[in-house]
């Protein structure tokens, strides 16, 4: 069976920060804005190999300091989507993408005032391949591939990547 849960025993606030209903992420309505910036990391893990996992954000959601990991436990070929039809923002310190895992982010930041950085680590692939422009620093580190993919658009407005680091890039345009 699946494990889906955004807690862990040292986080305070893990239960107050986020809803998930129908594998959909929504952010808790009742929060204070002091416990925004609480640590509240979204671990998404597997127990099945092969696994696919579509998840919408339904409503901008901020993680404050905390981080989504997207876990396989030693298990390959296991894809994770997070995406927003409704163009809902997911704000975090940044993804894991664990070996064996490629995670798709289906997202954008539009918003060129409010230009937040992008974190990757880990072993797995990130394919950053949304729709339009992706007014976001992406800082790559890990020994993981990240390919950036965005259609009709750039992924991201620059790009920083550390040793160690591989990213791909689909066309010259991925980077304004």
């Amino acid at each position: 069976q699946d494990n889906w849960y955004a807690y862990g025993p040292e986080y305070l606030n893990a239960g107050e920060s986020i809803v998930i209903e129908n594998k959909e992420v929504k952010p808790n309505p009742g929060l204070t804005y002091a416990q925004l910036f609480l640590t509240q990391n979204l671990v998404l893990n597997t127990a099945a190999q092969g696994a696919s996992y579509d998840i919408q954000i339904a409503g901008d959601t901020d993680l404050g300091a905390g981080y989504v990991r997207f876990a396989a436990e030693k298990l390959s070929d296991v894809r994770y989507t997070i995406g927003s039809p409704s163009g809902a923002q997911l704000h975090t310190a940044g993804y894991i993408v664990d070996a064996g895992v490629t995670a798709e982010l289906r997202l954008r930041n539009s918003d060129a005032a409010a230009t937040p950085e992008w974190r990757k680590v880990g072993q797995g692939t990130l394919r950053i391949c949304g729709n339009g422009n992706n007014e976001v620093l992406l800082n790559v580190g890990g020994p993981g591939l990240t390919l950036l993919e965005q259609e009709k658009g750039y992924a991201a407005y620059n790009v920083l990547v550390n040793t160690g680091s591989t990213v791909r890039i689909a066309d010259p345009q991925q980077i304004a």
